[in-house]
């Protein structure tokens, strides 16, 4: 929803680095013009105090979006690779980054076992 929050980590660039890390972190997180629009700089607040920060979100506006249920989500992420590799495995590695750093997210870590779940029920045919 505009104006929400969530929990999450912030990443401070290396200054030496600083305008190379935000050129390939750009493109790694937009690989599509049409998705550029979904990049914006935030207000964070952080534990150190308030910084600015370039955060990235999937964005209903503009696709074509139907509401699905949790299983439902769960299949699509289960099939899903992109350029980047599986969305199973990106899911996997989000919710198991954010564990490390002391943040449960109970919605995530439930997609995560229905994925799971999911390809567990393919076999060793695939789906």
């Amino acid at each position: 929803a505009a104006g929400g929050s969530c929990a999450g980590l912030a990443y401070r660039l290396d200054p030496a680095t600083q305008e190379a890390d935000l050129v390939e972190l750009v493109r790694r997180e937009t690989p599509f013009h049409e998705l550029a629009h979904n990049a914006r700089w935030i207000n964070a607040a952080t534990p150190e105090g308030p910084i600015r920060a370039l955060t990235f979100y999937a964005s209903p506006v503009g696709v074509p979006v139907r509401r699905m249920s949790d299983e439902e989500t769960a299949a699509w992420i289960a099939r899903a690779c992109g350029h980047a590799g599986s969305c199973a495995e990106y899911l996997y590695n989000t919710v198991a980054h954010l564990e490390s750093e002391g943040i449960h997210d109970r919605h995530l870590w439930r997609l995560q076992q229905l994925v799971a779940e999911e390809i567990a029920g393919w076999g060793p045919a695939g789906p």
